[in-house]
């Protein structure tokens, strides 16, 4: 009887041992790898209710994009260590085509404006690898709108 009551407690205590190492959700990871980032590069950004972090660092014009907005845009990606992953110099896109992070940033901002952007893992490329970018990745880039065609 004994042995049955130590199995059940031993069974008991390692099915508390799994839950309580239970990895974190990968929003909660990419949300302290974010704000560790913010603090150790003394950023001036701004949430947006969607979990993007942006900085607008020029307004641009009046002429806003918007999903199927055709877009002409320089930018530099980069990783949390600094890693330049992609960049690109008056490169045509349409805006719905990009990831989630530049659907929701790049109307922040109007023709000739320039934005600065985390992009959460979720809003990137999420659970999988994109070339050079691994998977559960945040991103930064800053971004030069050119020219919307609507």
């Amino acid at each position: 009887m004994i042995y049955k009551v130590l199995y059940i407690v031993i069974l008991f205590g390692l099915i508390g041992i799994s839950y309580s190492c239970q990895d974190k959700p990968q929003s909660e990871i990419d949300q302290e790898l974010i704000e560790k980032y913010i603090s150790d590069h003394n950023l001036n950004v701004t949430q947006h209710e969607s979990g993007l972090w942006y900085e607008i660092k020029k307004k641009g014009g009046s002429v806003h994009p918007n999903m199927n907005s055709k877009i002409n845009v320089d930018y530099v990606g980069t990783l949390l260590d600094g890693t330049e992953f992609d960049s690109g110099e008056d490169v045509d896109m349409i805006l719905g085509s990009t990831i989630t992070g530049w659907q929701i940033g790049i109307p922040l901002i109007g023709e000739g404006g320039e934005i600065f952007l985390i992009v959460p893992s979720g809003m990137g490329y999420g659970p999988h690898d994109q070339g050079s970018v691994p998977k559960n990745s945040v991103m930064v880039f800053e971004v030069k709108l050119n020219f919307v065609a609507k």
